[in-house]
């Protein structure tokens, strides 16, 4: 990602609620690599976000 792409991730899990599944959904991504993406950026996540 960019610098400042994080902003776009964060937006979404924020109009989703936090639910990571739904917020992949709608970046066009897998949860496995929003959850890559949030870690790079320091956002706390955890291997349980995985997890359906």
């Amino acid at each position: 990602m960019k610098k400042g792409s994080s902003i776009i991730p964060r937006r979404v899990l924020e109009e989703t609620h936090g639910k990571k599944k739904e917020a992949a959904k709608k970046l066009g991504i897998s949860r496995e690599t929003l959850w890559r993406k949030l870690k790079e950026h320091g956002f706390p996540v955890s291997p349980s976000d995985l997890e359906e």
